[in-house]
């Protein structure tokens, strides 16, 4: 190790450090209003070190970030009170926000087609200015990291398209032990719910937020593990039993076994169907290893199940998979039916749209899909802009360079099992969008890195054949 390489590991362990330290003494000392300005602040130097020092683990770290920011609000909320309004989560926000600084970089390419990014900027920034005329606030302010952090590091990982093979290894290495640690943690808060979850779910419902995460006790609770619900567990989820298909390591099979358990705790048919969809692109594109690895653990999932019928938790499990096949009878279906032809009304009465904002309702009504939710935050204008850099985004052309890179279509089907989500939930935002936007950049980075090798070894025939002798 160089002297400026062991120089640039000790200011990134010197900014953890001095966070860490703040952090936990201001929680050991009660400091509430500073400990909740004091985690975001840390998280965001850290950071920053990373991206500058460690740009591969600037990566992982904002996934971690992502996993694990609601796990530390509710600890912080048991210990010091609950706040409706948390700056800690924030934090998620702020770290992938920075990779912001990539688009003033060097990685910048001629070659590189932003236009869908530019697009989607463009219908942010329309919702961000109505919403800043109609009722200004920090509100908007947390819309707009809401709607542009995930896609300002999806967009990071596509402009540094020459590290496509170090990102890839370090997004399946933490999302490896990230589905285990999910997974255990949800097995874990079903089982015996913790304190700090019991107290966060009890202020929950008494602040009306989202009352169907179950009731504060054994068996009873609709599993979120150290997410901040069911829907974003699961799809975190579902990406990472995705990509454990293909990884090869020592912990794939406690990881797949823990995240399948857990998935099917969260109760969200959604993202079961998702990960269907997912698996079926990714063992075709494959060829049948992966098939033959997942039968092989779903029968020893299977097996680990067979306690929960024991429990009062079994019954809403089977009522779940019933319901699958059974729309008609389906609370949830019918609901989100009623919600769609309500809220048409609102939206033909709103053109212009209501501007970002972290609310999650209208008129009653929880914005359960991505479509409303962009029309009412984007208007019609911004809604057509947004999708419309989606809609090029998904149909850029892509010719394989490397036809083993298995990771690169696992990519893609997760890129399309969000796709067909958005329909019954959030793709595009908080840490859902960002799962969507780096399966999208991801699966384009190997496009770049293949035309990058493929005009790298013309000019090196080039060369060759400059310097035989005629």
């Amino acid at each position: 190790m160089t002297t400026a390489e062991r120089r640039s590991n000790f200011v990134t362990w010197m900014a953890g450090g001095i966070s860490l330290l703040l952090v936990a003494g201001l929680f050991a000392a009660g400091k509430g209003p500073l400990l909740r300005v004091a985690i975001p602040a840390g998280a965001a130097l850290v950071a920053l070190s990373l991206y500058l020092r460690r740009p591969v683990a600037y990566v992982q770290f904002t996934l971690w970030t992502w996993f694990l920011t609601p796990l530390v609000r509710r600890i912080v909320d048991f210990r010091i009170g609950y706040a409706d309004q948390n700056l800690v989560l924030l934090a998620p926000f702020l770290v992938a926000s920075i990779a912001g600084l990539t688009i003033f970089g060097r990685e910048r390419a001629a070659n590189l087609k932003v236009a869908p990014f530019l697009l989607c900027s463009a219908g942010i920034v329309y919702g961000f200015v109505v919403g800043m005329l109609l009722h200004p606030s920090g509100a908007v302010i947390y819309g707009l990291f809401n709607w542009l952090a995930p896609m300002l590091f999806g967009l990071h990982l596509y402009l540094r398209w020459p590290t496509y093979t170090e990102h890839k290894n370090a997004i399946e290495k933490t999302f490896l032990w990230g589905t285990l640690v999910i997974g255990l943690y949800g097995i874990f808060q079903f089982v015996s719910p913790p304190s700090w979850d019991n107290f966060w779910l009890e202020m929950v419902e008494y602040t009306s937020i989202n009352p169907n995460f179950g009731q504060p006790e054994p068996f009873a609770i609709r599993v979120w593990s150290t997410l901040n619900a069911p829907g974003p567990c699961a799809s975190v989820l579902m990406t990472g039993l995705i990509i454990i298909l293909l990884a090869k390591s020592k912990i794939r099979a406690a990881s797949s076994v823990a995240g399948y358990l857990c998935l099917t705790l969260t109760l969200v048919r959604a993202a079961w169907l998702g990960w269907i969809v997912a698996f079926i692109y990714t063992a075709k594109a494959t060829r049948s290893a992966a098939l033959i690895r997942t039968v092989v653990i779903f029968v020893f999932a299977a097996v680990l199940l067979v306690p929960l019928a024991m429990s009062p938790a079994f019954s809403s499990i089977a009522d779940r998979f019933a319901s699958l096949s059974d729309i008609s009878h389906d609370g949830s279906a019918q609901a989100r039916q009623e919600m769609y032809q309500k809220l048409a009304v609102e939206v033909e009465r709103h053109p212009f749209g209501l501007g970002l904002s972290n609310a999650q309702e209208v008129d009653g009504f929880a914005l359960d899909s991505s479509f409303l939710q962009m029309l009412f935050a984007l208007g019609w204008l911004g809604t057509a802009l947004y999708l419309a850099g989606i809609v090029m985004l998904v149909l850029q052309k892509r010719q394989l360079f490397d036809k083993d890179d298995r990771f690169a279509a696992a990519m893609r089907g997760i890129q399309i099992s969000f796709l067909l989500q958005s329909v019954a939930g959030n793709s595009f935002i908080g840490v859902v969008g960002s799962l969507f936007w780096i399966s999208s950049c991801i699966y384009l980075c190997d496009e770049n890195a293949a035309t990058a090798r493929s005009a790298a070894a013309e000019e090196w025939h080039a060369g060759q054949a400059v310097l035989q002798p005629s």
